[in-house]
C-alpha cells in the first residue's frame, strides 16, 4: 500500500511541475495563472497572487478578490486593500474611495499606512490619519490652498475667504475688526459688529445682540480668546455643568435610559453619566472597549485602529483584537518589515503580512502548519494535518498514527478510521470504524497482523525443528516464536530485536541484522515496531544516526542542522551566508547566491548576520 501511494505522490509532483514548466513567463521567470509558485517564484502581474492549492503542500497563482466580489466575512476580502465585506459584498471601508478592482485608497481624515498615497487630493499619510500638505487646509472633504498670506494683485484673489482683502503689502489679509483663525478663515473679533453666529468664529464665542461675545461660563481674554470664568480664585463650572478636560459640560437629568441616549450613556442618580466602559469626549460617550455601540468612526477614537462597522467598534480591515481595547495589524495589513507583523509565524511579504512558507492562513490572525514537524503554539496550529496535533511545538502524529507522508497521519490498529482514511498495517481492515486485523489474523503490534498459525499439527517442539524459530503452541499447531512472524508456509522471519543470523533474515524494512539481533539500519530508527528515516528532531545517540540528512548532526541528543546551517524540510538543512554551496538554490537566506562555492549577499546587499541579508546604503 505505502508503495502505492509513493508511486502516485511522485506522479502528482512530476505533474505539478510538467504544469508549472508550461505556465511560467520564460522572459520574466514570473508564474501565470494557475502555475505553482513559491519565495523565488512569484506571480505575473499585480491582480495574482500565490496562495495554497487544494493539493496539500504546493501553491499556486490565483486571482486576487476584487471590489464586488462575494463575500461571508472580511477575511474573504483580504487582497483588497482597506475592504470590508458589507452585505456580503466586498466594498471599501468608511473613509475610503475605490481606486480600482483590487484597491481602495483613505480620503481625508481616513486611517492610512505610513507613506501609503491618500485619494484627497494635496493630502500625505501624517501619524497615520491623511491630512493636508503643509500650504493647504482641510475645508468640506478637500485639502484648499492657503489664502490668507498668500499672494495677490487684487480683492478678487482673495475673495474666496469672507472678510478677506488684498493689503498694500498686496497679500491676503483679514479686514479691519477681524481676526484670520486659519489661513481660510477670518472672524469677527470679540466685542465688533456681527450679522450672525458663523460671522464669530473664535472659540467659545457667539453673536449676541450684533456682537461677537462669549457664550456663557466664559470670559473674554482678548479680542480672540474666550476663557472659562473664574470663580474664587479659581476656575469652576457653573450649575448644572460639570468638568471634562478644561470644558464645562452640560448636565442632562433624567428619568430613564432613552432620555441618555443621545449621548450614548446611562441614567445614573437621575443624570445622564458615561458607563465605566467609556468615556465623556465633547458631550458625548465614547466605548473604551471593542465590540461597544457606535454610530460612526468618530465613536471609536478611543480604540487605537477601530471602525464602526455594523453600530459596533470593530478592528479596521487588516488589524485582528489584541484583547478587548486593542487592535494589531493582522495577516492581510499593510506593512513594511517583519517586526509590523504581530502574528505567529507571519512575515511581510509584498507589503503585506502573510503566513510563512508551510502554514496556510485560516483566519485574519492564524497560521496553520500544513506539513509534519511545522512549528505551533496551540493545538488548533496543527487541525490542517489530518490526526496531528501539537507536541513540544511542532506537529506530531497523535498516538497510535503514524505518518503517511507530511500532511498525513494514518492508523494503526485500535484506532479510528473511515473509508477515506484506510488502516496502515497490512492484513487489516476498518470494521466499525476501528482498524482491526483481518479474519485468522491476529495482531502482534499496533502496526502488524500476522497469520494465526503455521496449520501443522505438533506435540512436542520437536515436530516443528524443521521450521527454524517456529514452536508447538497450546493448540498442538506450529508456529512462530514470540518476535518472529511467518513469511511463508514454512518460514518464520525475525522482527526487530529478535535473534538473527543474517540480514536477509530480517523481515523489517529498513532493518539488518547487527549483533545477532534486528535492528534498524544507520539512518533509521524504531518507532511502532518499524524503521523509519530519521529526521530532523529524532533522538538520535551518535552522528552516524543522522547521516540520512543533508548537513545534520547529533546535538543534545536530537538530529539537528549543523552551526551554520538552517531547516529546510524534514531531511534537508541549506547553508547560510559564508557556508560552502554548490549551486544557488542551496543558499538558504534571501538575496543571497553561491559564489566560489560560498553563500554570499547580493552584490546590493550586505551580512546583517549569517541569517539575513539587507540592502546597501550605499
Amino acid at each position: 500500500m505505502l508503495h502505492q501511494i509513493a508511486v502516485i505522490f511522485l506522479t502528482g509532483v512530476a505533474l505539478i511541475l510538467g504544469i508549472n514548466a508550461a505556465q511560467t513567463d520564460p522572459t520574466t521567470n514570473c508564474v501565470e495563472f494557475g502555475g505553482t509558485c513559491d519565495q523565488h517564484r512569484s506571480c505575473c502581474g499585480e491582480n495574482l497572487k500565490c496562495d495554497q492549492s487544494i493539493t496539500f503542500g504546493r501553491y499556486e497563482c490565483k486571482e486576487k478578490a476584487k471590489l464586488g466580489d462575494s463575500c461571508r466575512e472580511t477575511f474573504h476580502c483580504i487582497d483588497i486593500l482597506h475592504s470590508v465585506c458589507s452585505k456580503n459584498e466586498c466594498v471599501c471601508r468608511q473613509n475610503n474611495v475605490r481606486v480600482n478592482d483590487y484597491a481602495c485608497a483613505p480620503i481625508l481624515n481616513g486611517y492610512c499606512w505610513k507613506n501609503e498615497t491618500c485619494a484627497t487630493e494635496n493630502s500625505l499619510c501624517i501619524d497615520n490619519e491623511c491630512q493636508c500638505r503643509d500650504e493647504f487646509v482641510a475645508e468640506a472633504n478637500e485639502c484648499l490652498p492657503d489664502v490668507i498670506g498668500s499672494k495677490c494683485s487684487d480683492d478678487a484673489t482673495c475673495a474666496s475667504v469672507k472678510f478677506a482683502a488684498c493689503s498694500e503689502r498686496k497679500v491676503c489679509a483679514c479686514s479691519s475688526n477681524t481676526i484670520a483663525i486659519s489661513s481660510r478663515l477670518c472672524s469677527v473679533a470679540l466685542e465688533e459688529t456681527c450679522d450672525s453666529d458663523r460671522d464669530c468664529d473664535v472659540a467659545h464665542s457667539w453673536c449676541h445682540n450684533n456682537k461677537c461675545q462669549c457664550k456663557d461660563q466664559y470670559a473674554a481674554y482678548s479680542k480672540i480668546k474666550c476663557i472659562l470664568l473664574c470663580i474664587d480664585n479659581r476656575c469652576t463650572c457653573k450649575d448644572n455643568y460639570k468638568q471634562e478636560e478644561n470644558v464645562c459640560l452640560p448636565i442632562k437629568q433624567c428619568k430613564g435610559e432613552e432620555e441618555c441616549q443621545e449621548i450614548n450613556g446611562v441614567c445614573i442618580a437621575g443624570l445622564c453619566q458615561c458607563r465605566d466602559d467609556s468615556v465623556m469626549r465633547n458631550s458625548k460617550c465614547l466605548p473604551k472597549q471593542l465590540e461597544q455601540r457606535c454610530s460612526e468612526d468618530s465613536d471609536c477614537s478611543e480604540i487605537k485602529f477601530a471602525v464602526c462597522l455594523e453600530n459596533q467598534c470593530t478592528c479596521t480591515n487588516g488589524f485582528f483584537a489584541v484583547n478587548a481595547t486593542a487592535c494589531e495589524i493582522g495577516l492581510g495589513g499593510s506593512c513594511s518589515v517583519n517586526e509590523d507583523c504581530a502574528i505567529e509565524l507571519s512575515h511581510c511579504f509584498g507589503k503585506m503580512c502573510q503566513c510563512n512558507a508551510g502554514y496556510i492562513q485560516t483566519s485574519e490572525n492564524q497560521c496553520n502548519a500544513t506539513d509534519l514537524g511545522k512549528t505551533c503554539f496551540h493545538e488548533s496550529g496543527c487541525n490542517l494535518i489530518k490526526n496531528a496535533y501539537c507536541f513540544e511545538s511542532q506537529c506530531r502524529c497523535k498516538d497510535n498514527y503514524i505518518e503517511l507522508n507530511a500532511f498525513i497521519c494514518a492508523p494503526l490498529l485500535n484506532t479510528t478510521c473511515s473509508d477515506d482514511l484506510k488502516c496502515v498495517p497490512q492484513n487489516s481492515v476498518c470494521i466499525d470504524h476501528k482498524c482491526q486485523c483481518k479474519s485468522s489474523y491476529f495482531p502482534i503490534s499496533n502496526n502488524e497482523c500476522v497469520s494465526r498459525s503455521l496449520e501443522r499439527q505438533c506435540r512436542t517442539e520437536r515436530d516443528c525443528n524443521d521450521i527454524p524459530y517456529a514452536k508447538c503452541s497450546e493448540t498442538e499447531k506450529c508456529i512462530c516464536h514470540e518476535d518472529y512472524v511467518r513469511t511463508g508456509l514454512t518460514t518464520c522471519s525475525p522482527t526487530l530485536g529478535a535473534s538473527c543470523k543474517n540480514n536477509r533474515e530480517c523481515v523489517t524494512v529498513n532493518a539488518e541484522c547487527s549483533r545477532n539481533r534486528c535492528r534498524c539500519s544507520a539512518g533509521y530508527t524504531e518507532r511502532f515496531y518499524h524503521c523509519h528515516p530519521v529526521f530532523l528532531g529524532q533522538k538520535c545517540d551518535f552522528d552516524e544516526n543522522c547521516n540520512k540528512i543533508t548537513n545534520a548532526e547529533c546535538f543534545q541528543e536530537k538530529c539537528q542542522c549543523k552551526p551554520g546551517y538552517t531547516k529546510f524540510d524534514h531531511h534537508v538543512c541549506l547553508p547560510l551566508t559564508d557556508e560552502n554551496c554548490t549551486e544557488h538554490k542551496e543558499c538558504a537566506v534571501y538575496n543571497s547566491n553561491c559564489v566560489n562555492n560560498k553563500c554570499k549577499c547580493l552584490e546590493t546587499f550586505v551580512p546583517q548576520t549569517q541569517s539575513k541579508c539587507v540592502a546597501s546604503k550605499y
